[in-house]
């Protein structure tokens, strides 16, 4: 069984979230919405890994907020077990366009309402609607899974 940890940032700003447009179906399918993010790499911490992947795939230098997502994955198919990790980003600089795509996996990035992201394929699937609620509450804390929501 492999290993495998993926980071990602939740970028917020003026109540729109930013997704990536992925073409990658190791995600969850094809055709998918997603936080930029990504695999850890060896040598770096978690916020670290998420903060590199946003501003590779966006462009943009963001600042890390609270871990508020925990995801523990199994790929029976693949026998990969693994764990990803959402932290909370506000953007502090750069322009918005991706930066490193070698596998041609990003097709755009875009800012979303909550209005937006009812009309189209968001992975994870929880972000629909459970993000705008945790955002509107200010991501307080869930005391059920030890002050992280875990999904």
């Amino acid at each position: 069984m492999r290993q495998s940890t993926r980071v990602a940032a939740i970028i917020v700003k003026d109540d729109k979230v930013l997704l990536i447009h992925s073409h990658d179906s190791k995600i969850k399918g094809t055709n998918v919405w997603v936080p930029p993010g990504g695999g850890l790499k060896h040598d770096e911490t978690i916020p670290a890994g998420a903060m590199r992947e946003a501003r590779e795939e966006t462009g943009l230098k963001v600042k890390p907020g609270k871990l508020i997502y925990f995801r523990h994955c199994h790929d029976i198919n693949n026998d990969i077990h693994g764990a990803e990790f959402y932290f909370l980003a506000t953007p502090i600089g750069g322009k918005l366009s991706p930066q490193d795509d070698p596998d041609g996996d990003i097709a755009e990035a875009r800012w979303f309402t909550k209005e937006d992201m009812a009309r189209v394929t968001v992975y994870p699937e929880e972000l629909r609607d459970l993000f705008w609620k945790d955002l509107k509450e200010n991501f307080k804390d869930n005391p059920k899974d030890g002050g992280l929501r875990v999904f």
